[in-house]
């Protein structure tokens, strides 16, 4: 089976899958891998029974580990790997005869919303930026809290990406975007790119050794000045900004369609989760209304 994995984390690579996903894919399928070989069964003769088995397993272990089945989040990313894998195994490996994933049927996803600085803890974040990077560094926060991006997509900017107030994004999958920019986030950038070091490097965001940002250095960076702000970094992160951004947006009047570009959402549906934050904004601007203040005083 180990053969089988790696022709099929080469095919998602091929097919431009994004690297964290596959990474994940693989450890899904190695735990899968684990369970088939003590139980003394070969992957091309798994049935739907065998799966549903594993993933009971699954629950059993985390339970024994953290006194709780897995969280519907990773059930539902471990059941699409499994699901995915399959696919390829019966549609272009044709290694299986019919395909056992089927009718493995996801838990149903929790309905969440999402965690999000207020404007003023926005503005918080912003003014405790200082050093001797101040200006690269208010520039990634604005940006952040401005257009959404991923933590991935900002390490990946690059000077060249940038035409005008446009800018070319690399989203999941290496698909492209073009996400707009506004004055605030033309005027950091400008400010960061004036004072930036002259090296053969097009990446946008440099760190001191002149190279970029990775990923957890990024993550590093913001909770460093989310806990100069006051905020507590055990409840934000960097993923945080991202709502924090669509849901400034959302509350003032722009259209969920137009976010959902914005951030590169394939779906609206992952984009209505900021409906659900709007309406609680709504429930409490007619709460306030004085009306109901002189009814409540009586």
């Amino acid at each position: 089976m180990k053969n089988l994995i790696t022709d099929y984390l080469d095919y998602l690579r091929v097919n431009n899958k994004a690297e964290n996903t596959i990474t994940s894919y693989q450890t899904d399928l190695l735990q899968l891998e684990d369970y088939l070989n003590a139980n003394n069964t070969n992957v091309t003769e798994v049935g739907l029974q065998d799966l549903i088995n594993f993933l009971a397993e699954l629950d059993k272990r985390n339970i024994i580990k953290t006194k709780a089945p897995l969280a519907p989040t990773t059930k539902m990313r471990k059941i699409a790997s499994v699901k995915d894998f399959f696919s390829y195994l019966f549609e272009v490996k044709e290694v299986i005869k019919e395909n056992p994933a089927l009718r493995l049927k996801p838990p149903k996803r929790p309905v969440r919303n999402p965690a999000y600085l207020s404007l003023d803890e926005s503005i918080k974040l912003l003014n405790s930026v200082t050093g001797i990077h101040k200006a690269r560094d208010l520039a990634i926060l604005t940006i952040f809290l401005n257009c959404g991006l991923r933590v991935e997509e900002i390490v990946k900017i690059k000077i060249s990406d940038i035409k005008g107030s446009i800018l070319t994004v690399k989203g999941k999958g290496n698909k492209e975007r073009e996400v707009p920019l506004n004055e605030m986030c033309i005027t950091a950038i400008n400010n960061y790119l004036d004072e930036r070091e002259s090296v053969d490097n097009d990446i946008l965001f440099i760190t001191e050794r002149k190279g970029g940002f990775s990923v957890s250095g990024m993550q590093y960076l913001v909770k460093k000045y989310l806990k100069k702000a006051g905020i507590d970094v055990n409840k934000y992160s960097t993923h945080d900004l991202r709502h924090t951004a669509a849901t400034l947006m959302h509350n003032n009047g722009v259209d969920i369609r137009d976010i959902q570009e914005i951030l590169g959402h394939k779906d609206i549906s992952t984009t209505q989760i900021y409906t659900h934050v709007n309406q609680k904004n709504k429930q409490n601007a007619v709460n306030n209304n004085p009306l109901n203040q002189l009814f409540l005083a009586k």
